[in-house]
Formats: structure tokens, sequence, C-alpha cells
């Protein structure tokens, strides 16, 4: 895709793109993608001279945004010999570790450890990426432990666990069986139209009942209180060294979105009456991560679900919460795609599965979007800036009547000003999404700017070059200056040459 598509929509008026720079924007983007890539969870076989280091560290890919922090968050120093010392003590009929593979995935590291019996363990150790270690382990343990007592969903036996990093292996682990059969993931893409929506029936009649559980609590007061509140913490305290940098022109000022988020808290007073939100609240479990990297089927058939892992996250949260979930093996494709028609089938059939197998969360499905996208962004407007959540106050206050509110809506109405300025920023935020989505397909990154690490040095002379081109060719200081607070991804810094730049690493 071509960057310069989204150029216009930023408000920057003086970026003239070249012909030739199209052009080359065009074979960079195809050599790119000609690039083999790999998923975020990546794979490497331990040897017995391997440096501990490269267990620790994250080794599975690197980030345009922030590369240093994010690998640094994701390391954890341990002692593999405890691990697998402890791993042997679990397995009576084994006496040594014959193989050990390391998995990098986003908030953990996970070890299978084959032992000389032939069998297999999972060792998954949490990152600080995933939150405090003693509260995340407890509650994946927890968890598991509820869904195997109250459920028939196949999960992976847990062998032992330990919240204390302080242990003898120095970190908080959870062992677990390791799950049969294949992972979905590798499997997908062999497999025909008809067994995918057979696999899907399948993954449905698994996991979709537990939404049916059954949890105390319906107290929706405190629930938008507690997402309020946690807006209110992400601002950035008085004379916080973020308040002094320059910041694109859609962020705003704390005191905007200390206001915004009194009139958020004032709408869900409102919102929390209306029939469609009250009648889908109940207290709901279910998976925060359905995705194929996440579940294991038998390599015969796979209409057998062998295993469905990763509970870290989940949580009890009101039906509504889940209205949008929709796994990557059920999304609607793209109109015109040449896989539209198998994905649409597949699409369809979890869609009928939601609708049979958990009415409860097939139920929200049909909740009107504009009385939901409030709970969405109320808390991340530090994060966001202050459009999103303005524009859907804004809509909701448009629709208010429509939606069947019969006292007035707190939302105030924009004076002539305000809506001109809310209008301009509306359009620079959607220019830069569309450039953000433009300049992330054509890298061929993850939206977060991560790559895997056999792509890294190809994407980021790449990323290098877009910047640079880009910036020359503006024609005033004051565009290239504003363009520089909303790149996606890190600074680029000016070369010894004049109008040239490079990237930090």
């Amino acid at each position: 895709m071509f960057l310069s598509r989204s150029w216009k929509r930023l408000g920057l008026k003086s970026i003239q793109p070249s012909q030739t720079s199209l052009l080359f924007f065009t074979q960079m983007s195809r050599k790119l993608h000609q690039q083999p890539t790999t998923n975020s969870i990546s794979k490497v076989a331990l040897s017995g001279n391997m440096s501990p280091t490269s267990l620790f560290e994250y080794t599975a890919g690197r980030w345009l945004h922030l590369d240093k922090q994010q690998r640094d968050a994701r390391y954890i120093e341990f002692n593999i010999d405890r691990l697998f010392e402890k791993v042997i003590s679990l397995r009576p009929s084994a006496t040594s570790v014959t193989s050990c593979q390391k998995i990098e995935g986003g908030f953990s590291k996970a070890f299978i450890i084959e032992t000389d019996d032939g069998r297999c363990a999972v060792a998954k150790l949490p990152t600080s990426v995933a939150g405090p270690a003693r509260h995340i382990t407890n509650s994946e343990v927890a968890t598991i432990t509820y869904l195997q007592q109250k459920t028939k969903i196949p999960i992976p036996a847990i062998l032992d666990w330990n919240d204390d990093p302080a242990n003898p292996i120095g970190s908080a682990y959870i062992i677990m069986e390791h799950a049969g059969g294949v992972l979905l993931q590798e499997a997908w893409t062999d497999m025909p139209s008809d067994k995918k929506v057979k696999c899907i029936g399948a993954i449905c009649t698994s996991i979709l009942p537990i939404s049916e559980l059954d949890f105390p609590g319906n107290d929706l007061s405190s629930y938008a209180t507690a997402l309020i509140d946690s807006g209110l913490a992400r601002l950035p305290p008085a004379n916080h060294p973020i308040l002094y940098q320059q910041q694109a022109s859609f962020q705003g000022s704390v005191h905007r979105h200390l206001e915004l988020l009194k009139v958020g808290q004032a709408v869900f007073s409102e919102l929390l009456q209306h029939s469609d939100i009250r009648s889908n609240a109940k207290p709901t479990l279910f998976h925060p991560d359905l995705h194929k990297r996440n579940i294991f089927i038998s390599k015969d058939d796979p209409t057998i679900v062998t295993g469905i892992i990763d509970w870290q996250c989940a949580s009890v949260e009101p039906a509504f919460y889940y209205a949008d979930d929709v796994p990557d093996f059920a999304k609607v494709p793209p109109e015109g795609t040449l896989e539209s028609d198998e994905r649409t089938l597949c699409s369809q059939a979890y869609e009928v599965g939601w609708a049979l197998l958990a009415p409860r969360l097939g139920a929200t499905r049909k909740i009107d979007e504009i009385l939901l996208r409030p709970f969405r962004y109320c808390h991340r407007t530090w994060r966001d800036g202050f459009v999103p959540f303005t524009h859907e106050l804004i809509q909701l206050r448009d629709a208010w009547k429509e939606l069947g509110f019969e006292k007035d809506c707190p939302v105030p109405p924009l004076s002539p000003e305000e809506m001109s300025f809310y209008k301009e920023q509306l359009g620079i935020y959607d220019g830069l999404l569309e450039f953000r989505q433009d300049m992330v397909e054509t890298l061929g990154v993850e939206g977060d700017g991560w790559v895997s690490e056999d792509r890294w040095e190809g994407v980021k002379k790449a990323h290098q070059y877009f910047y640079e081109t880009i910036m020359a060719a503006m024609e005033n200081d004051k565009d290239r200056e504003e363009l520089r607070t909303m790149w996606p991804f890190d600074q680029c810094q000016p070369r010894n040459r004049p109008g040239s730049f490079h990237c930090q690493s």
C-alpha cells in the first residue's frame, strides 16, 4: 500500500511525495513482505553450551517503538538447573532432562522440557509485562483449577506452581502437562474449508458453555466507577516531565481530560439504567485470548480439541464486555479478498456457535455499539488523546433519543468554536490512524511495531528511509515538527549531513 494515501489526511499540507519515493516505497514493501515472517511466539531449542543470557533475554523479535524498554520488561533471570530439578522431581520415572525448548510469548516465557521417560512438561514464567508475579500466578492457577472442577474444557493439568519469585528457581512459575495434539495455528493453513467449519464447531462446543457459569455480584455502578478511576489514575501528575514535552494536538491537556472523565461519569449513571445494558451485564467468565495459537487439536481429527491454554488474563466481566470478541479464526474478511468466502463461512460458523451454545454472549451482539463504546474508551483517554472518547460521547448525544433514553443527555453541547476544534482534531487523529496502518502494512510489522528477529535489520532500515524521505519532502519546519510528535514509532535523529536522519535503536 502507498503511504502517501494517508499523508494528506494528517493536515500537513506541505508533504509532496515524489514519484521516485512512491516507487521506492512500493518496491521496499514487496521486498519486506517477501522475507520470511514468524509469529510473535518464537521457539528456540536449547543446547548445553547456550549462554545463560539467551535464556533470560527476549529473543523472539524487536520493536520499532521503545525496543529496549520492551525487551528489558521481558527479561527474567532464573536458575535453569533448579527448574530442571523441579520437573524431574515431578516425574517419578525420570532421572534427567533430555531436551528443552524456549517459547517466547508476549507476557510469559515458557519452556517445553522433555525428560528421559519420554514425557514433556511446560514451565511458564511470567514477565513483568504481565503484572505482579504473585497476583498473576495465583489468578491463573485459580482460574484453571475452577474450570477443571466445573467444566470439561481440555486444559492441561497443573503439576506444580509457586508464586514467590524468591523461591530456589528464582521466578514465579507454573509447571503443567504438555497439551496433546498439534497447535491449531500450525494446522489451520492446510485444513480444508469443511474441516475448518467442523473444527470451529468443536471449539465452540468445548469452550462456549463456560460463559453460562454463574458468579456473584452485579454492581454495575462500581464497575463503571472503576473504569473512570482507571482513566484518572493514568493522567500524569503536575510537573511530570511528559507535560513539558511537545504533544500531538489531539492529546489534550490534563484539565481537558479531567473534564471529559467527569462527563463520562455522569453518562454512565444513565447508561447503566438502559435495558440493553442491564439485561446483558451478568458477571461472565470467558477466555481472554481465544486464538489459534492457544488451541490444540488432534493431529488426526481436527474436530477433537485436545487443549486450550493461556488463561493468564482471564477475568469475570459484565457479559457486554465480550460483545465484540472475535477469535482470529472467525474474523470477517475484507470484501473481495481471495479467501473471503472461506473466512465468511468460518465467521458464520462461530456466530452460530455463540447463538446456540452461549446465549448470554450471543445476546450481546444485538446491543447498539453506541451504548458500548464509552465503556471501551473512558479508561484510556490519556493514551489515545481526548478525541476518541469525545467522539463517542458526541455520537451518544446525537443518538440519545433514538436509543430510548427519557432523561436529558448529560453530555453538554459543544460551542461552535469547540465543535470546529474537535472536528479539526478528529480529522488529524483519523489521518494518523490511517497513516499508522499504512506504515504497519508497508513494513509488515505488528501494531506496536513488533517484528521478528530475522527481519529486524531490513525493517529498521526501511523505517529509517521512510522517515528520512517523508521529512525531507516537507516544506516547512512547523509541519515537520508536528509530524515528529505524531510519528507512530520511535523518533529518528538527524544524521551529520543536513536533511538526513537515522532512527534510534
